[in-house]
């Protein structure tokens, strides 16, 4: 071995070591790259997670209402005169205006529905006003005034309405109309034919709307609206009353109780 050998063998030896050690500084910054990378796109992924599961929730909703399930039900829409309390209102009158009914009704049920529908719309409302709390004339002594007054409770107005409260002595009345009853017929409706498929099924429609009129000065105090639709296969007089009793109750259900403020 000559004296100039072994300083190459050194510096090979050194060079050797050099290149191992940067490998591995590349291969650990490498990592430390990816480890970056991996919690950047984690980060994206759970800033956008939130989105993503409220597009999947939309989408399966809709394909469950597309596959017959039921839409949520609606609520009454309501609104009141500023200042409106009923503690002040005591004892309401319940008139119900039919004049909607003989209107809309199914033409060769007309006569049935005419009948039967007045009476049981209003006692839903009687029945909600006596448990919250409210006391309401007879019957046989609003038919009465009625009478006297020569009114009809079809097509009954808001001056009318306060005349008769001022003579049952008193203080509101609540007009109740029923706006729409209807059977339409609907093709290709899914799950109304054979073996579950679609197939012809009736579309049942009843609205009504109630008012409260300030006897004292004829005013409207509180007004509610609603309807509802059901289907069914094979439509009857009783189908398209309790479509209109129940959208009644839903109102009923809706006006203040006596106590509230």
């Amino acid at each position: 071995m000559n004296d100039g050998e072994a300083p190459i063998e050194g510096l090979v030896l050194w060079g050797s070591v050099h290149d191992t050690g940067s490998e591995l500084a590349q291969s650990s910054s490498d990592v430390n790259q990816g480890v970056t990378k991996v919690k950047l796109y984690l980060t994206r992924f759970l800033a956008m997670l939130p989105a993503f599961l409220a597009v999947l929730f939309l989408s399966e909703s809709a394909s469950g209402q597309k596959k017959g399930s039921a839409p949520p039900p609606r609520v009454p829409e309501t609104a009141a005169m500023a200042g409106f309390s009923p503690k002040d209102y005591p004892k309401i009158a319940v008139i119900m205006d039919g004049s909607g009914i003989r209107r809309s009704a199914p033409p060769p049920k007309k006569a049935a529905v005419a009948a039967n529908l007045p009476d049981r719309v209003e006692d839903a409302f009687l029945t909600s006003l006596l448990a919250k709390g409210y006391t309401a004339p007879t019957r046989s002594d609003l038919d009465r005034v009625l009478k006297e007054q020569n009114l009809q409770r079809s097509g009954i107005t808001e001056k009318s309405a306060a005349r008769v409260g001022k003579i049952l002595n008193v203080p509101a009345v609540m007009i109740v109309s029923v706006t729409e009853v209807s059977v339409e017929a609907r093709k290709a409706v899914p799950g109304a034919g054979k073996k579950g498929g679609p197939g012809l099924a009736f579309e049942v429609k009843g609205a009504v709307s109630a008012r409260l009129i300030k006897v004292e000065t004829g005013e409207v105090l509180w007004i509610g609206s609603h309807s509802l639709t059901k289907m069914d296969r094979a439509p009857s007089v009783s189908t398209a009353l309790e479509a209109v009793v129940q959208t009644a109750k839903s109102i009923a259900a809706v006006f203040p109780a006596r106590d509230s403020q």
